[in-house]
Order: C-alpha cells, then structure tokens, then sequence
C-alpha cells in the first residue's frame, strides 16, 4: 500500500512537471509570434508608407531618404536615429487625432511616416 501511495505522489510530481513545461513552451511560442507579428507589421507600413510616398511626391523623396538611411547605417548612428523617433512620435500622433486631412497634410502625413518606419526599422533590427 505504501509503494501505491509513493508512486501516486511520484506521478503527480512527473504531471506537474509535465504541465508546467507545456505551459512554460506555449508562453515562449506566443511571445515569439507576437515579436514576429509585430516585425511585419513594421515592414508592412514601411512598404506601404513608402508607396505613398512615391505616389505623393516623386521617386526622388525616396532616392534621397534611401541615401540619407543608408549613411545613418554606415556610420551606425544610433542616436540620431533615436533623436529622430522621438521628434516625429508627438507630430504623427497628432496627425493621427486628426478627422479630416487636407490632400496636403496627407502628403506630409505620410512622408512623416515613412521617415518614422524607416528610422524604426534601422534602430531596431540593423544598427545596434
């Protein structure tokens, strides 16, 4: 009887080890299909922002934003880019607020936008 009773609590230690490592694997999973969820939302919006750009302005405005990005990617100049997100971060919030956008507002609308993604995907996946 008493090697039923040690091998019952035996099992149960095994089922909450087994279980605590599922749930442990299911949370590790989810964390990382939300950071891979967000990473492509970002390029998402960078795409798309990019576009708009393209169709707002000129391919020119993006000639010359992939050539002042790419010298911040060069040089690694991390901090100019973080300087960047937080001067643009309160202007396109207030953008955002915003009901009603004027055809011109829209244009810098966007153009502010793609500043910001590319700056963001820099800072956080190539210059470190």
């Amino acid at each position: 009887m008493r090697v039923l009773i040690t091998n019952l609590k035996n099992m149960k230690k095994i089922f909450l080890i087994f279980i605590s490592l599922l749930l442990s694997s299911l949370i590790v999973s989810q964390t990382l299909a939300n950071e891979v969820t967000d990473k492509n939302k970002l390029f998402k919006e960078l795409a798309l922002s990019t576009t708009q750009v393209e169709n707002d302005y000129s391919k020119k405005y993006n000639t010359t934003l992939d050539l002042y990005f790419n010298k911040i990617r060069y040089y690694k100049k991390r901090n100019e880019l973080l300087i960047l997100e937080k001067k643009l971060e309160p202007v396109i919030s207030k953008y955002n607020k915003k009901t009603y956008l004027s055809l011109n507002e829209k244009k810098r609308f966007n153009l502010l936008k793609n500043i910001y993604y590319r700056s963001k995907v820099l800072s956080l996946y190539y210059v470190k």
